[in-house]
C-alpha cells in the first residue's frame, strides 16, 4: 500500500468517529467562552466598572491577549487528537488489520503523522476562529 493510500485510509478512519466533531465543538465552546470571559473581564475593568481592585490593562493592549485565547487553553484538543489516534486503534484492536494491510509500520506511522498534522491544523484555525469572534466584539465595544 503506498503511502497516499494510507494516508487516505487514516483520513477515513478519523473522519468517520464523531470523536473529531465532538472535539470541535467542545474547542470551540471552551475558547469561545474563555475569550468572552477574558473580553468581558478586562473591557469592564478598563472602564471602571469593577472597582479598584480589578484585574489590570495588561500592558501591550488587549488584543493580542484575547486573540492568543486558542494558543493558551486550546492546545489540549490537537494533543488529544494525537493521543486518541494511537490509542483508539489499541483499543477498538483495529491496529492488527492496519498492519496487516500496511505491513510496514514506518508508513503507517507517517500516515498518522500527516494526519494528526492536518486535524491540528483544523483545530488550530477552529481555535482562532473561535477566540477572534468573542474578541473582536469586546474590542469594538
Amino acid at each position: 500500500m503506498s503511502l497516499a493510500a494510507t494516508t487516505r485510509s487514516e483520513t477515513t478512519k478519523q473522519f468517520t468517529t464523531s470523536m473529531w466533531w465532538v472535539l470541535v465543538i467542545v474547542l470551540l465552546a471552551y475558547v469561545g467562552f474563555t475569550a468572552a470571559v477574558l473580553g468581558f473581564v478586562f473591557s469592564a475593568s478598563s472602564t471602571g466598572a469593577l472597582g479598584g481592585n480589578g484585574p489590570q490593562m495588561p500592558s501591550d493592549g488587549l488584543a493580542p491577549v484575547l486573540y492568543s485565547t486558542a494558543t493558551a487553553v486550546g492546545y489540549v484538543f490537537p494533543l488529544l487528537i494525537g493521543t486518541l489516534m494511537v490509542t483508539t486503534e489499541f483499543r477498538h484492536k483495529t491496529l492488527t488489520p492496519t498492519f496487516l494491510a500496511t505491513p510496514k509500520r514506518g508508513r503507517v506511522l507517517w500516515a498518522k503523522m500527516i494526519v494528526g498534522v492536518l486535524l491540528g491544523v483544523l483545530f488550530g484555525i477552529v481555535g482562532i476562529v473561535a477566540s477572534v469572534g468573542p474578541a473582536a466584539g469586546f474590542l469594538s465595544g
